[in-house]
């Protein structure tokens, strides 16, 4: 979601909305099942959704161009309905890696879809994926992203309404997130729109 954003520009944006805050305001919104796309693209490509990838192994998938392209949402997200493709070996030897890198990715595409500006803020379950994060500061160089410290962000938002304009009460910790260095990533992305683009 992107606070102060501009409303006009979402109805051409697939799976967008304006919701509003707390004082009647709008909030961009742009809809992506990152958490059902990642545990199925892990199942698909025979891997545990309960392990993370290593440095290794995301360097190594960029480096052979393994990836899988949109759409294992059933019609969510920036590209609903397109046919996925495999472009990887059948089991790969990471399907983590291609997973965290394909979530970085559609993350980075709807802060695009939100004319997303200022810091970034991740919280909620990928914030167990520390490299998934480090991926999206690479990706989304030129803006600051920040980690929630507290993976109960949903509760303690709520709890925070109680008193919300008391700013020294109602403020969730954040940690800087290090974005990652992998070499070639770049080139990665652009291969990733290509393949979408190529076949919807």
């Amino acid at each position: 979601m992107q606070a102060n954003g501009q409303v006009s520009h979402l109805q051409s944006k697939p799976d967008t909305l304006a919701n509003v805050d707390i004082n009647g305001d709008p909030v961009c919104c742009a809809r992506f099942m990152g958490g059902r796309e990642y545990e199925k693209i892990c199942t698909t490509l025979g891997g545990n959704i309960k392990m993370n990838p290593t440095e290794s192994d995301i360097q190594r998938t960029i480096d052979n161009l393994w990836m899988v392209t949109p759409d294992f949402s059933n019609g969510n997200g920036p590209f609903g309905n397109y046919t996925p493709q495999m472009l990887c070996p059948k089991t790969p030897p990471a399907p983590q890696a291609i997973a965290t890198l394909y979530c970085a990715m559609m993350i980075s595409q709807r802060l695009d879809d939100l004319q997303a500006q200022g810091s970034i803020y991740i919280e909620g379950a990928f914030l167990k994926n520390p490299l998934l994060c480090g991926l999206v500061a690479q990706i989304r160089a030129g803006q600051s992203v920040f980690a929630s410290t507290d993976d109960t962000g949903t509760v303690l938002g709520a709890a925070s309404l109680i008193n919300y304009q008391n700013e020294n009460e109602s403020n969730i910790e954040v940690s800087p997130v290090t974005k990652t260095d992998f070499v070639g990533l770049e080139r990665y992305v652009d291969a990733w729109f290509k393949a979408i683009n190529r076949k919807k």
